[in-house]
C-alpha cells in the first residue's frame, strides 16, 4: 500500500521549533565553562567564515559586473585610435609597476594571472565572441601602427623642410659677393681678416 503524505501545519512546525530550542537551552545549561568557551569560539569562527564568504561572493560579482560594463561601454563608444592610445598607456603603467615589484610580488602576480586565465577559459568563450574580440584587437593594433607611421612621416617631413631651408640660405649666401656676405664669427672671421690683409699688402 503506498505511503500517504502527511501535511505539516504551522502549529506543528512551531511546536517542533520550541522543542528544539528547549533542548538546546538545556544542553547549554549543562555544559561546563571550557565547553561553553570552545562552543562560542567555534560559532564565532564559523559565522566569520560564512560572512567573509558571502562578502567575497558579493564583492567578486560586483567587480566582475563593473568590469564587464566598463568593457562593454568602451567597446561601444571607443574609436580605434582612442583604444590604441589607452592600451599604450596601460602597457606603460603595467611595465612601470612590474619594474618596481619584488620577486615575491612577481610570483604572486603570475599565480593570480594563471588563476584568472583558468577562470576565463572555464567560462567557455563562444567562437563569435572570440572572433569579435580578435577583430577588435587587430583593428586597434593597425590604428596604433598607422598613428606611429604618421608621426614618423611628419617628423621626417619637418627634418627635410628644415634642411631644405638651411641649404637654400647657405646657397644664397654663397651666391653673394664677398663684400656683401654677413660677418662670421670665430675662425671664419679670422680667416676673412687675414685674406683682406694679404689683399691690401699686394
Amino acid at each position: 500500500m503506498p505511503r500517504q503524505r502527511t501535511e505539516t501545519t504551522y502549529d506543528q512546525i512551531a511546536a517542533e521549533k520550541r522543542r528544539c530550542a528547549d533542548a538546546r537551552r538545556l544542553k547549554h545549561a549543562q555544559e561546563t565553562f571550557e565547553q561553553r568557551a570552545q562552543r562560542l569560539v567555534k560559532d564565532r569562527e564559523s559565522r566569520r567564515t560564512q560572512k567573509q564568504q558571502a562578502t567575497d561572493q558579493l564583492c567578486d560579482a560586483r567587480i566582475v559586473s563593473d568590469r564587464e560594463a566598463k568593457r562593454a561601454y568602451q567597446a561601444a563608444e571607443e574609436m580605434p585610435e582612442a583604444r590604441a592610445e589607452r592600451v599604450t598607456k596601460e602597457c606603460l603603467a603595467q611595465r612601470k609597476r612590474r619594474e618596481a615589484e619584488t620577486p615575491e610580488d612577481g610570483s604572486q602576480r603570475r599565480a593570480k594571472d594563471r588563476e584568472a586565465k583558468r577562470a576565463r577559459l572555464e567560462t567557455e568563450e563562444t567562437p563569435e565572441a572570440h572572433a569579435a574580440r580578435t577583430a577588435k584587437y587587430w583593428e586597434a593594433m593597425q590604428a596604433y601602427r598607422f598613428a606611429k607611421f604618421e608621426a614618423f612621416e611628419l617628423r621626417v617631413a619637418c627634418i627635410r623642410a628644415y634642411l631644405r631651408g638651411h641649404c637654400a640660405s647657405l646657397a644664397s649666401e654663397l651666391r653673394r659677393a664677398p663684400s656683401q656676405r654677413p660677418p662670421r664669427s670665430g675662425l671664419a672671421t679670422a680667416r676673412c681678416r687675414r685674406e683682406s690683409v694679404r689683399a691690401a699688402q699686394r
